[in-house]
């Protein structure tokens, strides 16, 4: 059983892996950390790529010491205007957290969030006593993502400790 559990693990990651090399090499993103150009690319892909990389874009977008001040303007725009998820998929997360379905709990709700960000979106709505709430619902499958994502950083990490600095950036 522990075999198929590594082979699923395996096609999961594997998947995954493709997933983000296919989005860096799209929007030449090495090439865009190096030499600063193509900002918006950058902010792109990792907001293609989820909630791990928009983390990881929300950390850089402070990080005036490291990067250009064009890569950090265009990263700044992932501290709260990211793509949220469709409102079917808010009303799932929303039965599946509370056990119970939307309508049952709200008078109203608004489909449209006011925001949403690297790990969740807000929207407003009001209970059925008449008070008005925000509601904060998590991604969908954001745990199991961000999990998978650090992993595979992980061993990429320690690959590429192995690599001359010219093969890692240049191959």
């Amino acid at each position: 059983m522990e075999e198929i559990a590594d082979k699923s693990t395996f096609r999961k990651d594997s998947k995954r892996l493709r997933e983000i090399l296919s989005a860096f090499r799209k929007d030449n993103i090495i090439e865009t950390i190096v030499f600063g150009k193509n900002s918006e690319n950058l902010r792109l892909a990792f907001e293609d790529l989820g909630p791990t990389f928009i983390k990881i874009g929300q950390i850089f977008s402070v990080r005036t010491d490291l990067l250009p001040e064009s890569i950090i303007n265009e990263l700044k725009k992932l501290q709260d205007n990211t793509k949220s998820n469709a409102f079917e998929a808010v009303k799932k997360t929303i039965k599946d957290s509370l056990e119970k379905p939307l309508t049952s709990l709200f008078s109203t709700f608004n489909e449209t969030p006011l925001a949403s960000a690297s790990m969740a979106q807000i929207h407003l709505a009001t209970l059925m006593s008449g008070e008005t709430v925000a509601v904060k619902v998590q991604h969908s499958n954001i745990k199991e993502l961000m999990l998978q994502d650090m992993a595979l950083m992980e061993k990429a990490i320690k690959i590429l400790k192995k690599l001359p600095l010219k093969k890692a950036v240049d191959p």
